[in-house]
């Protein structure tokens, strides 16, 4: 009798091994770019290796501190009688899909006195966007599943028929129905942040895989601008991967997928 995962294990390696052939083929593409371009696909493959690292220190923090703090404003939006945070989610999902990324970073370089922020601003830069699309789909589903208008919103005035308190319902049902969508909403984050990245990189002088296309597309190198590219692009694939982890986490139904 064979073994059997974990539920949430086997999903979890089933959308990770269903990134694997992406990957390959990126790798595949920068390679054959390489040698078309007189470049060796291994010089080409290192120097994106060596600079994807800061890319992804730039990126993960930022989608996670924008998605979990615009998700607890969103949350907060969604209550009643809304309080001070919730009047900021209001704010952030509504003007913040209207300040990107390269704009908010232009403003922070021509600003900064001290590079001792560098991060710390290129960070902020980039959670803008996914806090704001946290922010407005988090209020948006919470509002439906306290009114009983999604699929499962019936579930919420089942559990106060039985009797239960407020707030075990607000916790144990209504916030995971508010944090579903916004986990299986990640994608057109993970894009924006990314592509965000290779602005910030080169407004910020960060030496990541981003700064590295710009710089080599500019000098007419393209076979490792396009190794760079393919490294952004499975960056990208990986970060969706994580969104859909995230997501069935939060939604089991999402698993059967």
């Amino acid at each position: 009798m064979k073994p059997h995962l974990p539920p949430m294990l086997s999903f979890t390696a089933r959308r990770f091994t269903a990134a694997v052939p992406a990957l390959a083929l990126f790798a595949l593409l920068a390679a054959v770019a390489a040698e078309a371009t007189g470049h060796g696909w291994a010089e080409a493959l290192g120097a994106m290796v060596e600079a994807l690292p800061l890319t992804v220190a730039l990126t993960v923090p930022a989608l996670a501190m924008g998605t979990g703090i615009g998700a607890l404003l969103g949350l907060s939006a969604g209550l009643r009688p809304r309080s001070l945070a919730g009047w900021a989610g209001m704010l952030l999902g509504g003007i913040g899909p209207a300040v990107p990324a390269f704009l908010l970073a232009a403003v922070f370089a021509a600003l900064m006195t001290d590079r001792s922020f560098t991060l710390v601003l290129a960070w902020t830069a980039l959670a803008v966007a996914p806090a704001a699309q946290a922010a407005r789909v988090a209020r948006q589903a919470l509002d439906g599943a306290l009114d009983g208008n999604m699929i499962d919103g019936g579930a919420i005035f089942a559990a106060r028929g039985r009797g239960l308190s407020n707030k075990a319902v607000l916790w144990h049902h209504a916030v995971p129905l508010g944090l579903a969508p916004v986990a299986g909403g990640l994608r057109s984050p993970v894009i924006t942040v990314v592509a965000g990245a290779v602005a910030v990189e080169g407004l910020f002088a960060l030496p990541g895989a981003g700064r590295l296309f710009l710089e080599t597309m500019r000098a007419g190198d393209a076979g490792t601008a396009v190794a760079a590219l393919a490294g952004l692009c499975g960056l990208t694939v990986l970060l969706n991967a994580a969104g859909a982890v995230l997501h069935g986490w939060f939604d089991p139904r999402f698993r059967t997928a």
